[in-house]
């Protein structure tokens, strides 16, 4: 840089100042290349970043689609056995009140023949007492007219 040159100190800081900025423009095309391919480089870690976030998007939605089809097939076959137990204990249910009303028939049946039986009895009872008492008074009447 510092050689001995036939020029004049105005010419020697002119050409280094030309240097300098031939430097710099290249310095600064090289910067702008740089930044452009770091750009162009962040642009495609983005786009994969947000391929990637909408593949892992569907994945949750498609699994989380599965889950509620499960939980519905699951909470379906749950109810229908239950309705299906509901059934069976309505159908227990009716057995046992059949066999019930047919033994409380069977009682009652027997019972009302007893009170019938029984109330024929006390009327028959009524009609006696009635004509003993009958019997009675036409003896006290005959006592009375031969006193």
């Amino acid at each position: 840089m510092f050689y001995l040159r036939k020029t004049s100190l105005r010419e020697l800081i002119r050409s280094q100042h030309e240097e300098f900025m031939l430097y710099q423009a290249k310095r600064d095309e090289e910067f702008r290349r740089r930044d452009e391919k770091m750009k162009v480089e962040s642009q495609r870690r983005d786009e994969e970043m947000r391929e990637e976030f909408n593949r892992r998007d569907e994945e949750m939605k498609a699994e989380s689609q599965r889950r509620d089809e499960k939980m519905k097939a699951e909470s379906q076959r749950r109810d229908e056995k239950m309705r299906e137990e509901f059934r069976r204990r309505d159908e227990d249910m009716r057995e046992f009140n059949r066999e019930i009303l047919l033994r409380n028939e069977k009682v009652y049946t027997a019972l009302i023949a007893q009170i019938e039986e029984g109330r024929k009895q006390l009327a028959e009872g009524t009609k006696q007492i009635q004509a003993n008492t009958r019997a009675v008074l036409s003896v006290l009447d005959r006592l009375d007219e031969a006193a």
